[in-house]
């Protein structure tokens, strides 16, 4: 049986065909309909033709993949949620978001100016996850300690309690027919994991919580039965080896890559 490997939105910027190719035949490769949203929104983002170019790259690496690679269906908490609520997904937002990307590639950058923008409650989210950093940096510094005596205080607890918060308000939004939440499924590893990760990064290191944080954070929420993450986001990456969950990083420059290199 192959080992699943799933991706976010940031992989598929630097991969190539031959790259994607061969690992389909060792590994299932997985795609998030969130990581389609986030390329589709990535539109609203971009400065310039260069960086639109980049966009359609990572794009067009994603539709060459379109017969190997497996696309989990629904949006990141609906599809966390849905095997202890039997939450019922439709397709029909995977095959939108299909659809919208490929007419996007083929506008340029003038063009596409009329995207909409933020998603509706992006700023909400992000404004909650700040507040909670804020919570987590008064207990690492006490009284307004220069440095963090509390390296090793757990705040793992404290996190699972946002994240169930956080999802319960999901709940109501969209899914109130559905009892709220009082414990997360033992798959949420390393989702919590990593959040608690970048609450207390955000802490010691002083630095903001980005949108691009939200966004990747949140696929982390399709990892279910899977053997490996692979992300080529730097922060990503340091957040799963503070989590010490850096054994289910995929590294395709340990993998695959040299074994591309030495088949040449």
């Amino acid at each position: 049986m192959k080992e699943k490997v799933l991706t976010d939105a940031s992989v598929w910027y630097e991969v190539t065909n031959n790259l994607t190719s061969m690992m389909a035949f060792d590994y299932e490769i997985q795609v998030s309909e969130h990581t389609l949203v986030m390329l589709g929104y990535s539109y609203t983002q971009v400065k310039n033709d260069q960086e639109l170019a980049n966009l359609h790259y990572a794009i067009e690496m994603v539709f060459h993949m379109q017969e190997e690679a497996i696309y989990l269906q629904g949006r990141p908490f609906e599809y966390f949620l849905k095997p202890i609520m039997d939450i019922k997904i439709s397709d029909k937002d995977l095959d939108y978001y299909v659809e919208l990307l490929a007419d996007y590639i083929e506008h340029t950058y003038e063009e596409l100016q009329e995207v909409p923008s933020t998603p509706s409650n992006i700023e909400e989210i992000l404004q909650a996850h700040t507040l909670q950093a804020g919570i987590y940096k008064k207990l690492l510094f006490p009284e307004g300690a220069s440095t963090t005596t509390t390296s090793h205080f757990s705040t793992l607890a404290m996190t699972k309690n946002f994240a169930i918060r956080e999802m319960n308000k999901v709940l109501s939004y969209g899914f109130n027919f559905f009892p709220q939440m009082h414990d997360l499924p033992s798959y949420s590893d390393l989702y919590v994991s990593c959040l608690d990760a970048l609450f207390r990064y955000t802490a010691i290191e002083n630095t903001p919580i980005t949108e691009n944080d939200i966004h990747l954070l949140y696929n982390m929420l399709y990892f279910k039965g899977m053997d490996y993450y692979w992300t080529k986001d730097p922060k990503m990456k340091k957040l799963m080896k503070m989590a010490q969950l850096d054994h289910l990083l995929y590294s395709e420059k340990e993998n695959y890559h040299q074994k591309f290199m030495k088949g040449k």
